[in-house]
């Protein structure tokens, strides 16, 4: 019963940690997925790794465990965003006014050059 208990209080801690470090931490980090992929899947195995060595295992499976699925959900984060897509910059055209040569007086409407030259000699 305790270590069904100590179990449930990591993983409590577990989703705590994860929160606080994806908030001030792992947002920031621009990593490829699949590298996290790797270092997780290399801490899942790492037991194996070091059976050799005296540690107390129910601390070190806790940690382990703790730290592979801090691991796979920022992996799970990662994956989620997708590829970063830009949006299109919004260029804005001045609208044509149709009706503002109806509204003018013909006179004053110059089409080429050659009627600015004569307009100037009368």
């Amino acid at each position: 019963m305790p270590y069904v208990l100590l179990i449930l209080i990591a993983a409590v801690v577990g989703v705590i940690l994860y929160n606080l470090l994806n908030v001030y931490l792992l947002r920031k980090i621009n990593v490829n997925k699949w590298i996290v992929l790797g270092v997780a899947i290399l801490v899942f195995f790492l037991p194996i790794a070091l059976s050799r060595f005296e540690f107390s295992p129910n601390v070190m499976s806790i940690v382990q465990s703790m730290f592979f699925v801090i691991l796979l959900l920022w992996f799970f984060d990662l994956n989620s965003k997708g590829p970063i897509k830009k949006e299109k910059q919004i260029k804005i055209k001045t609208k044509a006014k149709p009706n503002k040569l109806k509204t003018m007086p013909k006179d004053s409407i110059i089409t080429n050059e050659k009627d600015k030259k004569s307009k100037n000699k009368k």
